[in-house]
């Protein structure tokens, strides 16, 4: 860990835990094992939220050799749906007590209060839950102290009882210096990950050069090659999840801070640095672009991008903030919102965001549109009759009318869900670094969040537009073909109709800089906004619509 300087390599404690992360990662079945026996000793307690505390507090530990920034050994599976930024800010800044401080000041209960039994579960299971918490960095003390006299090289001892030492202050203290931050954001990120286990909702670790700036500060120039292995180790330890669902973890850099100033620093080009050196699948580097960002950082960013990993990506910042406050978001909270997963938006440590659920194949209902609500193959009425169709302008008429209905019943379906996890899949742990849960004394999944988003996502836009343009070119514009030519292609795969395939192929298409295309697609766009705008959800927050180009269509 402190060995030489980088030169732009890994040192070898960090070469052999990646190595070690190549091999093993894989997804972890125990702690469904855990669950399920927890759940089991927990029979006949009528309050679900306290079961989950109680299945959180059976979690084990594990450590790889080699690694500084120690692992939890739940490995993440199935993505059920949304995004989550914990609030890391506050487990750095405060600590373990800091979460207890807010918990007893706002744990008292009015006893006529109609809310009373369920925030009296919640708060129950939010002192559980950081329990919990705390005995799990613990046990990873007590397992480095056992690995520590079985080590034999030196220089492993001697870090493996800096580990415990890390670990026995921050299980109850706020960290120090930089390395007891990391591992604290660290054990936060994957400790409500395993909260969550398999329907894990894409967690990062977010706004990493931000939360871990201060303690950068302190300690600039005195341990500066430690500074950078533990940032290597922690990209590394990103690529310990696994699982056929596994789309994303994120860090995002620069962007602006609450006072509108530009948030680039010294942080973020090491985060820079670290991808550059470990090139890795994991974690995403996601750039917050905005219009006075340090030219500097966005060359760096572009020399990061020619090396051919595929990271950073670029986002725009102050499209984004704009965006959050037409729905209600204040602007310094809106400056913290974090492009995790793929590009949906939450904010981070102030929201359930319900992104990217429910999917939406709007191809379907360009091809309802054109058999009048009927499957063009299975022959069913799906949807409503919206009209026999011979021109192409009647043709998009009845492709509106399908989007709206689809969007409505992605709504209800969104609405439907929310409304069973509130039931049956509460999270007491991530409640606790999601404001304002303690506050208002619910759960996250029962509204306690300061802001609560349902984001349905059209998928399949630009498909739908060269559908469109193709009907318009060869039906309206050139005549050569009619709807019926269209309906018969569709049922029977093109067979037979290689000219009209061909024809297709050839017809103008979106993202070509022609003005008519690129029009009808903020129309179909706009269309997919207006229906979805103006609807709330499960907890009063607005429905926001979405857009996503991503490899859900296999799915349809």
């Amino acid at each position: 860990m402190t060995e030489g300087t980088s030169n732009g390599k890994l040192r070898r404690w960090t070469e052999e835990l990646k190595a070690s992360v190549r091999r093993e990662a894989s997804a972890f079945d125990e702690r469904d094992l855990l669950a399920a026996e927890a759940f089991r000793q927990t029979e006949g307690e009528p309050f679900r939220i306290l079961r989950v505390a109680h299945a959180t507090s059976r979690d084990a530990a594990k450590t790889r050799g080699g690694s500084g920034v120690l692992e939890e050994a739940e490995l993440l599976g199935e993505r059920l749906r949304g995004t989550y930024g914990p609030g890391l800010s506050n487990p750095p800044e405060a600590g373990h007590r800091g979460g207890f401080r807010e918990y007893r000041a706002n744990g008292s209960l009015d006893p006529v209060d109609p809310e009373a039994p369920q925030k009296r579960a919640f708060y129950q299971a939010a002192r559980m839950s950081l329990v919990a918490f705390r005995d799990l960095i613990l046990r990873y003390a007590e397992l480095a102290r056992r690995m520590e006299k079985e080590a034999e090289d030196p220089d492993w001892r001697e870090e493996l009882e800096k580990i415990a030492e890390i670990c026995e202050h921050i299980s109850s203290d706020p960290p120090r210096n930089f390395r007891e931050a990391i591992q604290l954001a660290w054990f936060t990120f994957l400790a409500v990950a395993v909260e969550a286990g398999t329907s894990h909702h894409c967690f990062g670790p977010g706004h990493i050069d931000r939360y871990l700036l201060p303690f950068y500060r302190r300690e600039k120039g005195e341990l500066q090659e430690e500074v950078e292995a533990l940032l290597d180790q922690l990209f590394v330890k990103c690529n310990e999840f696994s699982g056929p669902n596994m789309s994303a973890l994120i860090i995002g850099v620069a962007g602006r801070n609450p006072d509108g100033t530009d948030a680039t620093n010294e942080l973020s080009y090491k985060c820079f640095e670290a991808s550059d050196r470990v090139r890795m699948y994991f974690p995403g580097v996601d750039v917050l672009w905005h219009k006075d960002i340090d030219e500097e950082f966005m060359r760096a960013a572009c020399r990061l991008l020619r090396n051919g990993a595929g990271h950073p990506s670029f986002f725009n910042s102050d499209l984004i903030i704009r965006g959050l406050m037409k729905y209600g978001v204040l602007f310094e909270h809106a400056v913290d919102h974090l492009p995790s997963t793929c590009t949906e938006t939450s904010i981070q440590g102030r929201t359930n965001p319900w992104v990217a659920w429910p999917y939406v194949n709007i191809l379907m209902c360009l091809l309802y549109a054109l058999f009048n609500g009927r499957h063009p193959i299975e022959g069913t009425q799906d949807t409503p009759a919206t009209g026999v169709t011979r021109t192409y302008r009647e043709l998009k008429e009845a492709f509106f009318k399908q989007l709206e209905h689809a969007a409505h019943k992605a709504i209800a379906q969104g609405i439907r869900d929310q409304t069973l996890e509130s039931w049956y899949r509460p999270f007491p742990l991530l409640s606790c670094f999601i404001q304002d849960c303690i506050g208002r004394g619910r759960d996250i999944s029962h509204g306690g969040a300061l802001y609560n988003f349902l984001q349905p996502e059209a998928v399949g836009v630009s498909n739908v537009v060269d559908g469109l343009a193709a009907i318009k070119t060869l039906v309206e514009d050139r005549r050569r073909y009619t709807l019926d030519d269209f309906r018969n292609a569709v049922v029977n795969d093109f067979e037979g109709c290689e000219e009209l395939r061909r024809a297709i192929q050839d017809c103008p298409k979106h993202g070509n800089n022609i003005s008519w295309v690129d029009e009808l697609f903020a129309e179909v766009a706009g269309r997919w906004c207006s229906a979805i705008e103006g609807h709330r959800n499960l907890y009063g927050g607005p429905v926001l619509p979405g857009f996503l180009g991503w490899t859900v269509w296999i799915g349809f």
